[in-house]
């Protein structure tokens, strides 16, 4: 939008040179005391003549709540009333009412009544009410759910230099989420939204997206080192995604300075904060004893948080831990296990054992134990393969004794492969660490990897 000037009443509409001013300023990352004050002033007088831009900037950095909510209130009433009257800007002002009702601003969250308006501005080309459109369909907000609707209305705001459409189109590419997966797209699309990305003003979670971009290789090569420089900041900002990102980091050692007490706090402040990502890691670590002493209370505690939140690994870590002798619940087990078996051939495993002789108060079913092993086996499990075959043609003491065998060694199988899949990931970060490094000092550029100090 340029700077002109729409008027309603006694409201106006306009990029004045002191709102711009100011507007920088409250933006920025780390304004002094002073530079906050004065801008806020001027922020204040713009309001004050009725500019509704500077109105709805007031309630942004209002810290009352109270005042943020009359000065969204007349924002929003002052975007309503310009609306029919504006010359030539009347998408904008429907996108920004839209948004307002979308987020509550000034009024109650009514997604229905947003949807409204931003269709309206969608359909007179905005391309942010295009791309706020994509993300209702998408997410199910204020509308049914349709990935075909979203996917259009981010190639339209795409095509108008809209780097966030570009990140949802790569996204929806990648894990073939209403499209068929392609990934030479997705990295076409992660490459847009990066280099536009990287010349804005970076908030808490555009940090987070670069950051994490950096760290998957999505749009570019692999770079932890610059990855982490990025996801620290946002961390410092109160992004929980990077801060268990950060933690995991400080955990392993792999890419800053091994601080593993301090990766477990952030962690549990992520966990604290309804970040289930980090209670599931949590939960495991506790459970498995990595890095820290086995603590089974808390394991079920952080993996049932998660739980909670129907993370399906986590589900399997809880069933496990109600097999162990301290936690011991078998029916609790079971439950969790047919929660994930069609999709972990583990969890199928662990059934069709407890099917098949039974445990406490689950009584044999053969047809059960075989159901869930075959399952088992063609999912690729050899183990419960063997046991199949073992169990059709041996007596009873004699299967139950290979059965035992065969859990005892299926368990030490599932548990190599995941030091196995850690170890191979390590790896190969290390290998791609040290052609990064060999090709900077071949360029003569100096290493800013395992020398950089993270305070966080």
């Amino acid at each position: 939008p340029d700077d002109t000037e729409e008027c309603s009443g006694d409201y106006y509409f306009k990029w004045s040179d002191g709102y711009k001013s100011a507007s920088r300023i409250l933006k920025s990352q780390y304004p002094t005391d002073d530079e906050k004050a004065e801008a806020l002033a001027v922020m204040k007088s713009e309001a004050d003549k009725g500019n509704v831009l500077a109105i709805y900037d007031m309630g942004r950095y209002s810290t009352d709540d109270e005042t943020a909510k009359r000065y969204f209130a007349t924002a929003l009433a002052g975007f309503i009333d310009i609306e029919p009257k504006a010359k030539k800007m009347s998408s904008y002002f429907q996108y920004r009412i839209g948004k307002m009702y979308l987020y509550g601003c000034g009024t109650e969250k009514a997604p229905d009544t947003a949807f409204k308006w931003l269709e309206k501005s969608a359909m007179a080309d905005n391309k942010y009410a295009q791309h706020t459109l994509g993300n209702m369909y998408c997410y199910d907000i204020g509308t049914e759910k349709d990935l075909s609707k979203a996917f259009d209305f981010y190639t339209k705001a795409a095509r108008k230099v809209m780097p966030y459409s570009d990140y949802a189109l790569a996204q929806m590419y990648h894990y073939g989420n209403g499209v068929e997966p392609n990934e030479e797209l997705a990295h076409e699309h992660y490459r847009k939204a990066l280099s536009a990305f990287l010349m804005y003003d970076k908030d808490d979670k555009l940090l987070y997206k670069i950051g994490r971009m950096y760290y998957a290789g999505l749009g570019t090569d692999v770079d932890k080192p610059k990855a982490l420089k990025y996801l620290v900041e946002s961390a410092k900002q109160g992004n929980i995604q990077a801060k268990r990102i950060v933690a995991q980091e400080f955990i392993s050692g792999e890419y800053i300075p091994q601080d593993i007490p301090r990766g477990i706090t952030m962690l549990k402040e992520c966990a604290d904060k309804g970040d289930t990502s980090a209670a599931y890691k949590l939960g495991k670590i506790y459970f498995k004893g990595e890095y820290m002493p086995v603590d089974y209370d808390k394991a079920e505690k952080y993996l049932s948080v998660a739980v909670a939140d129907n993370n399906r690994d986590a589900m399997y870590q809880l069933a496990k831990l109600y097999m162990t002798e301290e936690k011991y619940d078998i029916k609790k087990a079971v439950e969790l296990f047919e929660a994930v078996a069609y999709e972990n051939m583990w969890a199928s495993y662990w059934l069709g054992r407890i099917y098949l002789f039974g445990k406490n108060d689950i009584v044999p079913d053969k047809e059960k134990a075989v159901e869930w092993l075959t399952k088992s086996a063609a999912d690729g499990n050899e183990y419960a393969e063997k046991l199949l075959n073992y169990n059709s043609g041996h007596d009873y003491m004699i299967s139950n004794t290979i059965v035992n065998l065969l859990v005892d060694l299926g368990r030490f199988i599932e548990e190599d492969h995941a030091r196995s899949r850690r170890k191979m990931s390590m790896k190969v970060d290390k290998k791609l660490q040290r052609m990064i490094q060999k090709k900077k000092q071949e360029l003569g550029i100096k290493s800013d990897g395992m020398d950089m100090h993270y305070e966080y």
